[in-house]
């Protein structure tokens, strides 16, 4: 099979490093190795013997050499893989972006309680890296629009924040967590 360049033997098309400095290259045929043709921990070299194969790996290659710049080496696996999966342009590295989303985990503030000492209201401070002055209110009753409000921290009164709603509710925390990461695709 003929290069694009129009050299029939095997040769190296792409070079880059990853964010921690180790060489790749791509080949010819869609094959991904390290630097002399060494292979990369958890990327198997693949060596496609039909037209549709190679021009399958030239795709999966490219979308693998558009990103492993952000990469390190122990995560370019994982990228490989996606790209291999995913045919669309920028669908590898969402697909990669989701599973590297960190597990919410609420850390509750009880802000009100019921006469038998059981909470009515609590809030939970999102990670200020991710979402910056959010918080979310559990109305413990299921209030009006839903059980779980997202809200804005306003400003400080006395070293207590003020919040305003931002109009989102949810009866559960998965479709919560859903609409949190929806700005990540």
């Amino acid at each position: 099979m003929t290069c694009s360049c129009g050299e029939i033997d095997l040769h190296t098309i792409a070079k880059r490093a990853t964010a921690d400095g180790i060489s790749v290259e791509m080949w010819s045929d869609g094959a991904i190795t390290g630097r002399y043709g060494y292979g990369l921990p958890g990327v198997p070299v693949v060596r496609p013997r039909t037209e549709a194969a190679v021009e399958a790996a030239l795709r999966a290659g490219r979308a693998f050499m558009d990103d492993v710049s952000i990469y390190s080496l122990r995560e370019i696996a994982h990228l490989y893989a996606t790209c291999r999966a995913q045919t669309a342009p920028g669908a590898a590295r969402a697909r990669a972006l989701r599973a590297q989303r960190p597990t919410l985990t609420p850390i509750w503030t009880i802000t009100a309680v019921d006469r038998d000492g059981a909470p009515t209201e609590r809030v939970w401070c999102l990670p200020r890296l991710l979402w910056p002055e959010l918080a979310v209110w559990d109305h413990v009753n299921h209030g009006r629009r839903g059980r779980y409000e997202v809200a804005r921290a306003m400003g400080r009164d006395r070293g207590r924040d003020t919040y305003v709603t931002t109009g989102f509710s949810f009866r559960t925390l998965a479709e919560l967590t859903q609409h949190l990461y929806s700005g990540d695709e």
